[in-house]
C-alpha cells in the first residue's frame, strides 16, 4: 500500500500494488513499516520534519528510536519508530514491474 493523500486523520487515500484506490481510511487503522536494512530510505511522518525523506542510519529496537540523515540538509535527527516509515518513491515502484 502507498499513501496517496492525507486530507485528515480520518480521510486517507491509499493505492494498493494493483493500482486500486482505497478512500476514507483512518490513521488509527494504519501502521508504519520500518526498513530492515540501514541506509534504506525512510520518510518522516510526524513532528518537526514531517514529509521529509531521509536515510535510516541506525535503528535502536530497545528504545524504539531511529537515527536518520535528512536527504535535503544532511542533518541527523532521532525520531520514534511511529514517526518514520519505509519510503519507496513512485519511480522505484515502476522498477518492480
Amino acid at each position: 500500500m502507498r499513501v496517496v493523500d492525507v486530507a485528515s486523520r480520518k480521510d486517507i487515500s491509499l493505492e494498493d500494488s494493483h493500482g486500486k484506490m482505497h478512500y476514507g481510511i483512518r490513521q488509527s487503522s494504519l501502521e508504519t513499516v520500518l526498513p530492515r536494512l540501514e541506509k534504506s530510505r525512510v520518510m518522516i511522518v510526524r513532528g518537526k520534519h514531517k514529509g521529509l525523506t531521509a536515510t535510516m542510519e541506525e535503528k535502536d529496537k530497545r528504545r524504539c528510536l531511529v537515527v536518520a540523515r535528512l536527504l535535503r540538509s544532511n542533518e541527523i535527527v532521532t525520531v520514534d519508530f511511529d514517526d518514520v516509515c519505509q519510503h519507496q518513491s513512485r519511480d522505484e515502484d515502476d522498477d518492480d514491474y
